[in-house]
């Protein structure tokens, strides 16, 4: 058995959403909450790298940000 990964609708990623690292109180630009977000990059990264599966990227479209970044650590990609 292996695991697939694939984007929703036409793109594999389309980045990150800027508004998720806004502070929702002063609509501003919050490096804690930046700060925060990329504390998970590693640990994503290391379930990827670890898994006892192996581990596909089927992409389409677009592929933008860490999830094109992340990509070398896959077990195997395929792209349309």
């Amino acid at each position: 058995s292996f695991i697939i990964v694939t984007g929703s609708g036409s793109n594999f990623s389309s980045g990150n959403d800027l508004g998720n690292f806004m502070d929702e109180k002063i609509s501003n630009f919050n490096p804690k909450v930046v700060t925060e977000a990329m504390v998970h990059a590693p640990v994503i990264c290391d379930a990827i790298i670890d898994s006892k599966k192996p581990i596909f990227a089927v992409l389409q479209g677009k592929t933008i940000g860490f999830a094109f970044t992340q990509l070398a650590i896959y077990d195997k990609v395929f792209a349309a």
